[in-house]
């Protein structure tokens, strides 16, 4: 930012603290290990009493269904995320009729220049076959508030996760 507008404060905790902040960020990093692990990698936590399920109007449909297109520069990038997802049992192989066509889509380019891949699956015909929930949205307004009064907030997965919700 530049202009008039943008304003400097200094501290001299800051100045104090500058030598050492390399090493408290590693001190931190290693306490957090296990709240930060990589989510691909991470195991999925096991099924409860009560699990989430999809009701279907017609449990014997048959999809249509049709290949899925990866272009040539995204190929390493696919077989390494479909290695990641089969080991933490995202995925998992199996054969039917009903398959759903999965997109690879480039993400936009970051300043790295390295091009990254976002997986999407077709799932409108399936969700077509499902009887809908008459459930109201949650209230955000409250959510917020409530998120604001604790102390300690993080982003969950959402590296990896985004795109498959």
């Amino acid at each position: 930012m530049e202009g008039e507008d943008v304003a400097v404060i200094l501290s001299a905790a800051a100045d104090l603290l500058e030598a050492e902040l390399d090493q408290l960020r590693d001190m931190l990093r290693k306490e957090a290990s296990d709240l930060c692990q990589d989510g691909a990698a991470a195991v999925l936590p096991p099924l409860r009493a009560i699990n989430h399920t999809i009701p279907l109007i017609d449990e014997s449909k048959v999809y249509s269904w049709r290949l899925s297109r990866c272009p040539d520069a995204l190929k390493p990038q696919w077989q390494e995320k479909k290695k990641a997802y089969l080991k933490s049992g995202r995925w998992k192989m199996a054969s039917g009729v009903n398959a759903s066509p999965m997109l690879m889509i480039p993400k936009p380019a970051r300043e790295d220049g390295i091009l990254r891949l976002r997986t999407v699956v077709d799932k409108r015909e399936q969700n077509a076959n499902t009887h809908k929930l008459a459930a109201p949205l949650p209230d955000i307004d409250g959510i917020l508030r409530n998120v604001v009064k604790r102390k300690y907030r993080s982003i969950i997965d959402s590296k990896d996760a985004y795109e498959q919700i």
